[in-house]
């Protein structure tokens, strides 16, 4: 998490190293334009257009270094063809024509993308793991943690948010947050594993 009201919930991106051919990359779906007009409670309200981009990881790396944020790297368990088709998928989310997307706070962001394009590309069916959520919860409940100590950002969330954060998510809705979507993936299986 950092320390702007648009980084309070974490973020989540997709590495791709492959040290052989000297890449080291990394696939954002949390790119915006700052200078959008109203860009506040466009981005509560899900009015903002967000982007996909691709840049080199050590330059990710180095914006959180220099705004004082962690960055814990999860290695997920695909086969090699898995990995070119996801690598393919991202390269297809890249062109103009499909990196543009409008952003939707509860249910399309940086985080629900990765889960997503996981879930489309890799042919083998990913089950998640929900063991360590704590079920039942509505999503305004799932963004308490992150605003304990910002009042006024809380406040503004609740009356922008209105009755949708109030709905009870799904286990599945839980990785809209990237501390639920890490926490997903952690312990995560393919229902029927053909490499064993």
């Amino acid at each position: 998490a950092g320390n702007e009201l648009y980084s309070t919930f974490g973020h989540s991106a997709i590495r791709v190293s492959d040290p052989k051919l000297r890449l080291d990359i990394v696939f954002n779906y949390g790119t915006f334009n700052f200078q959008d007009p109203n860009f506040y409670p466009n981005f509560v309200q899900g009015k903002l257009k967000y982007i996909l981009s691709c840049y080199p990881y050590r330059l990710f790396y180095k914006e959180y270094v220099n705004e004082k944020r962690s960055v814990w790297e999860q290695q997920l368990n695909v086969n090699l063809s898995e990995r070119q088709y996801l690598l393919d998928s991202l390269f297809i989310n890249l062109t103009e024509e499909h990196r543009y997307y409008q952003y939707a706070f509860l249910n399309d962001n940086c985080a629900t993308r990765i889960r997503d394009i996981f879930v489309q590309a890799i042919p083998r069916k990913i089950e998640f793991d929900y063991s360590s959520f704590d079920k039942g919860k509505s999503y305004r409940q799932l963004l308490k943690p992150n605003l304990i100590n910002k009042p006024w950002a809380e406040l503004g969330i609740d009356l922008l948010m209105g009755l949708p954060a109030d709905r009870t998510a799904a286990p599945w809705d839980y990785m809209f947050l990237p501390d639920h979507l890490e926490n997903a993936f952690k312990n995560a299986s393919f229902v029927s594993d053909s490499t064993k």
